[in-house]
């Protein structure tokens, strides 16, 4: 079958970056290469190579694209506690939704905008809860980093019971070398990620609490 040239009409940008950004959403960045891509367009690799010159930049373009729509909803209420809480849950199913935008914000190689929205809500319900500047600063980094590691490791699949399991059968191989997870365990009620992620922004709220002391 012919190949079309790199500049037919069928062949473009905005073609091109849909296509990568469907792949991407449904096998993940990792399995997203200039070879595969080709493969689902139909076309050799070198024709892309007219439109992105490495996979580099064809992962900046799928990422800008797939943060374009990036919003998040803020709660309008006087406690700040709950607008936390409203954030950080219309953060998490944001990302849930599309499997290929939490790796994208974790991995800021688009630098947007957008990629600051998150930033500044957090930022902005510190302040309102009467941290310090400076201290805003250097917690909200920590606080954002919290939020979105929990995130990608829930679409990564890192509370998966069949990594839990390994884990468990490690620990009773050497209960010697690991007491305490051999008593408690280690597994998570994988059933219940609702659970997992209030436990997490309780205890982003504590540490925040503790500051205005």
């Amino acid at each position: 079958m012919a190949r079309p040239p790199a500049d037919s009409p069928l062949l473009t940008s905005d073609i091109i970056f849909d296509t990568a950004v469907k792949f991407v959403q449904a096998n993940g960045p990792a399995a997203l290469s200039i070879r595969k891509l080709a493969a689902e367009l139909n076309v050799s690799p070198k024709s892309l190579y007219h439109h992105v010159p490495n996979k580099a930049a064809l992962m900046r373009g799928v990422y800008a694209r797939l943060l374009r729509d990036f919003q998040i909803e803020v709660p309008d209420s006087a406690d700040w506690q709950t607008q936390f809480r409203g954030v950080a849950s219309s953060f998490r199913s944001l990302m849930r939704h599309n499997r290929g935008m939490a790796h994208a914000f974790s991995a800021q190689l688009a630098p947007l905008e957008r990629n600051l929205l998150l930033y500044e809500h957090v930022f902005s319900i510190m302040m309102r809860a009467g941290i310090a500047k400076d201290v805003v600063a250097q917690m909200g980094h920590v606080v954002i980093n919290m939020l979105v590691g929990f995130v990608v490791a829930e679409t990564r699949g890192r509370f998966a019971e069949e990594a839990l399991d390994t884990y468990s059968k490690m620990i009773t191989k050497s209960p010697d070398q690991f007491p305490v997870l051999n008593e408690v365990g280690i597994t998570a009620p994988v059933e219940d990620m609702d659970r997992l992620f209030d436990i997490l922004v309780d205890g982003i709220l504590v540490m925040i609490s503790a500051q205005l002391k």
